[in-house]
């Protein structure tokens, strides 16, 4: 997992958690009960694509070329990499980065 994706999660966590806690203060204080909250909502795991995206991102304005973002994605994956380039032109197609002297950066 992402060092990112676990900070995010448990930012919710704890958002979730404060909530509980204002409603129970709420609820000492006198005040009506919110109304039920909502189920969690699922995470659901990033594609490769996200995960290349915010690697170029990462980079800031240095960028980074295609066979950096290689090392850095086959370190974070579990399975071989082998089509970096091609992720890299489907996100610039999509206008999620750029190209400039051969690195990538986001836009």
């Amino acid at each position: 997992m992402d060092p990112r994706d676990a900070i995010r999660a448990r930012i919710t966590d704890l958002r979730r958690e404060l909530d509980r806690l204002e409603a129970a203060a709420r609820l000492l204080d006198g005040e009506p009960p919110d109304a039920p909250a909502e189920p969690p909502a699922v995470t659901l795991p990033r594609t490769r694509e996200q995960i290349v995206a915010d690697l170029v991102r990462d980079a800031g304005a240095d960028g980074a070329t295609a066979a950096e973002l290689h090392l850095r994605l086959s370190a974070v994956c579990d399975s071989p990499v082998t089509s970096v380039r091609t992720m890299l032109t489907r996100l610039r197609q999509a206008g999620v980065i750029r190209n400039a002297g051969g690195r990538w950066f986001g836009v």
